[in-house]
């Protein structure tokens, strides 16, 4: 490893948002305006963990108000949550750092938030990603 060179995990287990007409890509900052419970809820335990991880990943349809694995795109982006905190309207905002894409390898609820094993680091591969 050279310096500054980064090591992103080959699979791990982390809080997973789901957002609506919006995709993140790796090295952007991006603020994400949350008001479902499950989003919220998973960006707080992410912004408390001690790696700030959580997975973006992109709703197909954006009027589904619980999506699933199906209703989601099969790619995501690893993303470091550097701000959250509520808005007065009863939302909340995170700022998040995209730092690498992965294929989605699971998306279940874990203590009532959604959650995520990214599997292969697809950012070396983006071009064969379909991830619209």
């Amino acid at each position: 490893m050279t310096d500054g060179e980064v090591i992103y995990p080959e699979q791990i287990e982390v809080p997973a948002v789901a957002v609506r007409d919006m995709v993140i890509f790796p090295s952007t900052l991006v603020p994400v305006f949350m008001a479902r419970e499950a989003s919220v809820n998973a960006a707080r335990k992410a912004f408390q963990s001690d790696n700030k991880y959580v997975f973006v990943v992109t709703q197909k349809e954006p009027d589904t108000d619980a999506p699933k694995q199906d209703d989601c795109y099969g790619v995501g982006t690893l993303a470091s949550v550097m701000q959250f905190f509520g808005l007065a309207d009863g939302t909340s905002k995170m700022l998040v750092e995209g730092l690498a894409r992965y294929r989605v390898d699971s998306l279940f609820e874990r203590d009532g938030s959604p959650a995520s094993i990214p599997s292969t680091p697809q950012s070396a591969r983006l071009s064969r990603c379909a991830a619209s």
